[in-house]
């Protein structure tokens, strides 16, 4: 299934409440999406509830030959690709001093380094074809350090974001754009397991200008959108989605 134009998207991720989110956006964009995720089942669910152009991989994403695996299915089944969104990610809500070694490494394989070695696999074919899409999925707690996230979560985010001025920086001139996104407060199963305490939520709502939670859709609308043509001129920015929370 190689004769594709160039619209297949690898949707790391692909599982979660942003990733489902983001897979029906993009299809109904036109793209087909190559959804990777270790949850197998529920992209065979994901699959058969969307459609045909959604394209289930089941990968574990927190190793490394894990991930050279998935890549080399990819390319082998798919050819290169031209657009890659690195969405994968775990949440820790432990802080510094309750933080382990352990957690930290876990939380930095999935959230960092997955974004750092699927990308690592997959520029080559953008920079053969001089053009290519990197989008990475970052965090407001990976530029404020973290209000209810963990100390390993807003590591790993921010690792994420210079990541992707790294590659902007690098891989511009080769006609591969990268750019990320920094959602925060997102109406998720990750997000509900961050309040601890009756009234966290309505005591969060209430520190948000907006006065609510992002909905995914908001998040996977702004992903589409750097996916697009009309995002051709962006390049190693990070698009805040944190509804006013903070300002810059």
């Amino acid at each position: 299934m190689k004769d594709h134009d160039g619209r297949f998207v690898i949707l790391t991720g692909a599982a979660g409440t942003i990733g489902r989110a983001t897979a029906r956006q993009l299809i109904d964009d036109g793209h087909f999406v190559i959804g990777v995720d270790l949850d197998g089942d529920r992209l065979e669910e994901m699959g058969a509830q969307i459609e045909e152009r959604f394209l289930p991989l089941a990968a574990d994403l927190g190793s490394e030959d894990g991930i050279i695996e998935c890549c080399k299915r990819i390319r082998r089944d798919y050819g290169p690709v031209r657009i890659l969104i690195n969405n994968a990610g775990i949440i820790s809500t432990d802080k510094f001093l309750q933080t382990s070694l352990a957690d930290l490494r876990r939380t930095m394989a999935i959230n960092f380094e997955s974004a750092f070695l699927m990308s690592q696999q997959l520029l080559p074919g953008m920079i053969d074809a001089c053009e290519g899409r990197v989008i990475n999925v970052s965090s407001f707690a990976g530029r404020s350090g973290g209000l209810l996230a963990g100390t390993a979560y807003s590591l790993s985010k921010t690792a994420v974001i210079g990541l992707t001025f790294a590659l902007a920086r690098e891989f511009g001139p080769r006609g591969v754009s990268t750019n990320a996104i920094a959602p925060a407060f997102v109406r998720s199963d990750m997000m509900r397991s961050a309040f601890k305490a009756p009234g966290d939520e309505q005591n969060l709502t209430a520190s948000i200008p907006l006065k609510r939670l992002c909905d995914p859709e908001e998040v996977a609308s702004a992903i589409t959108y750097l996916a697009s043509d009309l995002a051709g001129f962006i390049n190693g920015e990070v698009i805040d989605i944190n509804g006013g929370i903070q300002c810059d």
